[in-house]
């Protein structure tokens, strides 16, 4: 027969206290588009050694970025992507006018500094999955060579002022910030419907 008394101990056992038992430590997650900035940030230096931003790189920036990975639903490959064009953005911040000057001027300037951006383009990734958010707000991602197409038509000087109305990773705007020189500051105006990409150009361009 079970015997479904408590054990004589038992009895004389205190209670735990409420205080004692502590709940499990609340996960904060990171401002999305504050960690797709910190992930491009530590993206820049595969960039500037030339090497491809595979899926293997863009996970470990990601998971690093968001403290958890994508299988635990810590991001979306959107969002590596984003990053992956936002790194793209600093490497030009930081190389662009240089780049424009080895170029030189000349008939053949722009075709120089055309292969110089193709060269870069190439070591971004191919974008093979689109989120709802991408389907429904149709953004679609300037690739750099049309980007640098695109200002040479504008023919953008030092000087002018630039309106970008759906900035989305700041491929235009960057371009148009290396035709600018010093004169970008209080000369840009960005504008994102995308709460997240509006929070990335903040970082990426944070006197626009």
């Amino acid at each position: 027969m079970l015997d479904a008394r408590p054990a004589p101990d038992a009895l004389a056992r205190p209670p735990v206290p409420p205080a004692a038992i502590e709940p499990p430590a609340a996960t904060t997650r990171p401002v999305q588009g504050d960690a797709i900035f910190a992930a491009a940030q530590s993206l820049l230096p595969a960039l500037e050694a030339g090497r491809p931003l595979d899926a293997a790189t863009l996970r470990e920036a990601m998971t690093d970025a968001f403290g958890a990975s994508d299988a635990e639903g810590g991001w979306l490959w959107k969002d590596a992507y984003e990053a992956a064009e936002a790194a793209c953005v600093l490497f030009l911040q930081l190389y662009g006018r240089g780049m424009r000057r080895n170029a030189g001027g000349g008939p053949d300037g722009p075709r120089r500094m055309l292969r110089m951006l193709e060269a870069v383009a190439a070591l971004e990734p191919s974008h093979t999955r689109r989120s709802e958010e991408q389907v429904r707000l149709q953004q679609f991602s300037t690739p750099l060579p049309l980007a640098y197409a695109a200002l040479q038509a504008a023919a953008i000087r030092p000087g002018d002022t630039v309106l970008e109305p759906s900035a989305g990773t700041g491929m235009l705007a960057v371009m148009a910030e290396c035709a600018l020189g010093k004169d970008a500051v209080d000369k840009m105006h960005l504008n994102e419907v995308a709460q997240t990409r509006a929070r990335l150009l903040t970082r990426l361009f944070p006197q626009a």
